[in-house]
């Protein structure tokens, strides 16, 4: 490795504009940013050749690979391809990384070549970000998952795996919260900074007689590179284009027309419509019972008297009250909280609460005025990111100087700002309708059932946007309530029985329309290419590790490349999982984002996380451990788990397509694995100290 990956150190503190970019997924995929080491500067025309030994010239091997890793990639679906642009030594390497973060990159990779005294010395190695807090995840855990996923290819080529390393800086400069000492290579610290990860791979030594001689031979460094390519895809969940015909497939476009007062995509400021008593009525109607034991001593010590400080704080600075109060119920769950915020903080908007498992802000030491305090907080913030105007009250929100003032005022500008779920703006947006009573007035939204099996051709259920709702069949066409601007999926589910054991029951089909607006109407469209979009493939208890329940579903292999790349006709995947809760929450199926207590495991989220669970007859399937389990009295109790979808139009307008919904106990699952396992094993007397206790 040459000097210029060094990282000299020593700044007293990180401009604003280095700050990392919010973890979000791009709309054109995965995109891979590779960085070649040394070579030729074209400003300057300069020449860096890098490192050398046994006639091989580091530069040109580092091209030879990376050229070879990017055509390799570029076959896969759901992946762009970038290169940083090639600066000398005396630039350093933060505008190399720049110019990569400015083609949208999701990863950064430096290729290089490595030397020693020792001859002797020999293999591939990966520098990573290391273990510090500060952004832990999105850098040194992807960034080590990531490059032994590389180095397990390289090693299958005959290269030593001398695995991934990391080098701390000698200065003592040390990252923002939560800290942690800074990196001492420049790939992986200036990644850092813009909150990606940025890797070295050091495909072997010059010094090297053996390793040369495959580095200055051009098959092998091809070679090396598509190597290089198939561990990043493998990581990244990435899978070569196959075409189904079936995918563009659509059916007959139906209209009904639309009579709405929804609001789209809700403005942050202006005059309330939202009344004290109306909040309160909402609240009440969810069943929830509100933390008076908590509140009280913090100035609230009911919901008529929080619901009036919301309205008192949100007239203050021109904020409407029924995004402050909509906003307070997503992020704390009803006022339950159960995540990093508890109660006792008075934080209602979650704010400085990270998917780190930062706990967040804290205004308990307001005392009496604490709920006030957090709420005017909270306030303050939606201000920041809705308008420049100036605050008419000092300044409580500890993170209102972080804010790029005015660049969300409405609630869907939120998403990926506020909150990194890719489904927030749409969330708050549904709440602050349902708030304030508003609704798209449609008797019915008319769907055509051709193709449809005729035991679902028939009155019965469907489900719209994950919801039982009333199905009337009438001449062949399907009419099922649909309200709410934007997309909606409406889908139709075969079981395998109709047993009245819920725990024999599981989905094998499912029938898929979409349905959008357009010139005031819905329309209604069947997509054949969604069919059994979400397949059921089992559930059990993961008896290593974290115990838990967990669902195996999968999706057809074509299908997920074409949704991560190209797309299906103008859909995309955003994102899939599994949710779960208790089933006396779910009924009829219904288990959705917004069931009380719902739990949320993502197996897929574009270009971040991928974890296959296995592959067969053309489909990827994933799993979950959704929920732990630790005492006797969990085990009989019935858990609802349903798969799901999260799909985005090329007008930006996401739905969620869900599977159907199964349900299971941890006593059922353990009766069905009673002989999976040798007596005498730590996994058969897990399993089997289940079926005991279940049986009393």
């Amino acid at each position: 490795m040459a000097l210029c990956l060094l990282l000299v150190l020593g700044m007293a503190l990180l401009p604003a504009a280095l700050a990392p970019r919010p973890a979000e997924a791009d709309s054109d995929g995965l995109v891979v940013a590779i960085d070649v080491g040394h070579g030729r500067d074209p400003s300057s025309g300069a020449y860096d050749p890098g490192a050398s030994g046994n006639g091989v010239e580091e530069a040109a091997a580092n091209l030879r690979i990376a050229q070879a890793c990017a055509e390799e990639l570029k076959a896969y679906a759901g992946v762009k391809v970038v290169f940083t642009s090639q600066f000398s030594s005396s630039h350093g390497l933060e505008p190399r990384v720049q110019s990569g973060v400015d083609q949208g990159a999701d990863v950064i990779i430096s290729f290089h070549c490595n030397s020693a005294s020792a001859s002797s010395a020999n293999g591939s190695e990966v520098w990573v970000p290391n273990g510090s807090a500060y952004l832990y995840n999105e850098t040194h855990v992807a960034g080590e998952n990531l490059g032994n996923s590389i180095l397990s290819n390289l090693s299958a080529l005959g290269l030593y795996n001398r695995g991934t390393k990391t080098r701390d800086c000698t200065t003592g400069e040390t990252y923002p919260y939560p800290g942690g000492i800074c990196d001492w290579y420049g790939i992986n610290y200036w990644s850092r900074w813009r909150g990606i990860p940025g890797i070295i791979i050091e495909h072997g030594f010059l010094t090297n007689p053996d390793d040369a001689d495959k580095l200055g031979d051009a098959s092998w460094c091809e070679k090396i590179g598509v190597a290089d390519a198939t561990g990043i895809a493998a990581y990244y969940g990435l899978s070569k284009d196959v075409v189904d015909p079936n995918l563009e497939k659509t059916g007959e476009e139906v209209s009904t027309k639309i009579e709405s007062t929804y609001e789209n995509d809700p403005a942050i400021m202006g005059a309330s419509r939202a009344s004290v008593e109306r909040m309160v009525s909402w609240f009440n109607s969810k069943g929830h019972p509100y933390p008076s034991d908590t509140y009280k001593k913090h100035g609230a010590a009911t919901i008529e008297d929080f619901c009036t400080i919301v309205s008192e704080e949100a007239a203050a600075e021109g904020v409407r009250a029924e995004v402050v109060f909509a906003q307070s119920m997503v992020e704390t769950g009803w006022l339950q909280f159960g995540n990093q915020v508890n109660a006792e903080q008075c934080n209602f908007g979650g704010l400085g609460a990270t998917d780190g498992s930062a706990a967040g802000a804290n205004f308990s030491e307001h005392g009496a005025d604490a709920v006030r305090i957090g709420l005017r907080a909270q306030v303050q913030h939606l201000k920041a990111y809705a308008t420049t105007e100036s605050l008419k009250k000092d300044c409580v929100d500890p993170r209102f100087h972080l804010v790029t003032r005015g660049c969300a005022p409405s609630v869907k500008g939120l998403t990926s700002k506020w909150a990194t779920d890719p489904t927030y703006g749409d969330q708050l947006t549904e709440k602050v309708n349902e708030l304030l009573g508003a609704s798209s007035q449609v008797a019915s939204v008319k769907f055509s059932l051709a193709d449809v099996p005729s035991s679902l051709a028939k009155p019965g259920v469907a489900y719209v946007d994950g919801v039982a709702k009333p199905l009337n069949v009438q001449g062949g066409y399907g009419f099922v309530d649909v309200a709410g601007p934007g997309a909606h999926s409406v889908v139709l589910y075969e079981f395998n029985s109709a047993s009245s054991d819920p725990h024999a029951v599981y989905p094998t089909h499912m029938y898929v329309w979409t349905v959008t607006e357009k010139g005031g109407s819905y329309v209604a469209k069947r997509y054949y290419g969604f069919n059994d979009l979400l397949r059921y493939a089992g559930s059990s208890i993961r008896i290593t590790g974290k115990k838990g329940i967990r669902m195996i579903t999968g999706m057809a292999s074509g299908t997920k490349s074409a949704l991560a790349g190209r797309g299906v006709l103008g859909y995309t995947v955003v994102e899939t999982g599994t949710l779960l809760a208790w089933s006396n929450r779910v009924e009829d199926g219904s288990l959705t984002f917004d069931t009380p207590g719902v739990s949320r495991g993502k197996a897929y989220v574009a270009g971040k996380q991928n974890p296959v669970f296995n592959k067969a007859d053309g489909v990827e399937n994933y799993t979950n451990v959704l929920v732990g389990f630790s005492s006797a009295d969990q085990y009989e109790k019935d858990m609802a788990m349903r798969s799901y979808a999260i799909l985005k139009d090329s007008s930006g307008n996401q739905l969620v397509v869900y599977g159907g919904t199964v349900q299971r106990s941890i006593g059922y699952i353990a009766e069905q694995n009673a002989d999976a396992f040798s007596p005498g094993t730590a996994a058969y007397d897990f399993v089997h100290g289940i079926i005991d206790a279940c049986k009393g």
